[in-house]
């Protein structure tokens, strides 16, 4: 694994990362939601509620909008990272700690090298639905439902999806094959369907489950075939518009949100239109972007720029296809082994909704005074054991 970190002294915002990943190093890639079970098909985190047209919102009284989601007070918890990751432990999705004889006979602890990176759009936004083979459940559901009960919850989606009716750009997870010599990421256009709880490719309508499929997530797509996107195909499958065309652009949003789902293509494409017919610059903001290039290396990219801007720089540096996890606040790196960030922007929140842990083969030793190490690594998380 390569990891580049560039935090410029001039400016708060001039910071990057660069992480790459070979297909090789690559042992498995976790894609794990805070309490989805409860969240499911609720929308009670969105920009325009279906139940609450033109009304305020209940929790603070303003009214809703792209700046301003419906919050309701019963929506889920979110989570910091760590918490996270100690409640993956605790259901036994992430390896435990292993002790390790050294040359002088001491004992040290050691784990696979882990990296974490939010992918919170996923409970937030529409046009965001997600897919894991094995269930997407609360953690506690992880260790005492029977694995039938878990199979009828594989498929996250918020209400109002247009799911009978659209196609996803989703990066996707397979296990290894008789075929394939390791497990791999990919990007491919989706269907899901919510009638019988599964996803299939949408260019052939093969069941993925069949090809070894552990879990999908639909992006915002960004690169194809190594060709950059067009902001209209970009800002169709992204949501919160203000990723595209600014925080300034309210009334122009609200317009495209009132045509969800009939109108939604036809009136983003008017947005981007008049938005680039009045030579208004695209928004700039901070990404966090998942790519693959020509030699399936995986690509975690977070810098500043407009997200057409940065589809042609991921293109012109060889991407072959790539999408947007997140935007702002929600960007981050965070070390496993470390127990702590190694990138985040300048006004990065923590609890998140949803991470992907990326688990290398590489084994990685704790420092020799491993117990403290892992003492305050634990105590971060304390309150993570009744998750």
């Amino acid at each position: 694994m390569k990891l580049e970190l560039e935090i410029g002294a001039a400016s708060q915002n001039g910071r990057r990362a660069e992480v790459i990943i070979k297909s090789e190093e690559l042992a498995v890639v976790h894609l794990k939601l805070a309490y989805p079970e409860q969240r499911n098909r609720t929308g009670l985190y969105m920009r325009r509620h279906p139940a609450y047209p033109g009304e305020l919102n209940p929790k603070n009284g303003s009214t809703l909008g792209p700046n301003n989601p419906l919050k309701a007070q019963g929506e889920p918890p979110k989570l910091p990272i760590p918490l996270h990751l100690q409640a993956m432990h605790n259901a036994g999705l992430l390896p435990d700690w292993q002790g390790l004889e050294n040359f002088n006979g001491e004992t040290f602890q050691q784990e696979p090298y882990m990296l974490a990176v939010p992918i919170s759009d996923t409970v937030a936004n529409l046009l965001r639905p997600c897919f894991h083979r094995d269930g997407l459940r609360t953690y506690d559901d992880l260790k005492s439902v029977t694995a039938s009960a878990i199979r009828l919850q594989r498929l996250f989606f918020l209400q109002g999806e247009p799911l009978d009716r659209k196609t996803y750009w989703c990066i996707c997870y397979f296990s290894a094959q008789t075929s394939e010599p390791s497990c791999r990421l990919e990007f491919r256009w989706l269907r899901f369907d919510a009638s019988q709880d599964l996803v299939f490719d949408a260019g052939n309508g093969d069941n993925l489950m069949d090809r070894g499929l552990v879990w999908a997530a639909a992006l915002v797509p960004l690169v194809e075939d190594s060709r950059p996107l067009s902001a209209v195909k970009i800002a169709r499958y992204d949501y919160d518009l203000r990723q595209v065309v600014g925080r300034g652009e309210d009334e122009a949003i609200e317009y495209v949100y009132e045509g969800w789902p009939d109108q939604w293509d036809e009136r983003v494409a008017r947005l981007i239109s008049q938005h680039e017919a009045g030579n208004r610059p695209f928004a700039t903001f901070y990404h966090s972007i998942l790519a693959l290039d020509q030699d399936n290396q995986i690509i975690l990219w977070q810098t500043e720029g407009t997200l057409p801007d940065l589809a042609r720089k991921l293109a012109a540096k060889g991407i072959k296809t790539a999408g947007l996890l997140d935007s702002g606040g929600s960007c981050a790196l965070y070390d496993v082994w470390l127990g702590s960030y190694l990138n985040h922007y300048w006004y990065f929140r923590e609890p998140r909704g949803g991470i992907l842990v990326f688990q290398l083969k590489a084994q990685q030793r704790l420092p020799k005074d491993g117990r403290g190490w892992l003492k305050r690594r634990l105590d971060y998380v304390s309150k993570g054991e009744n998750l």
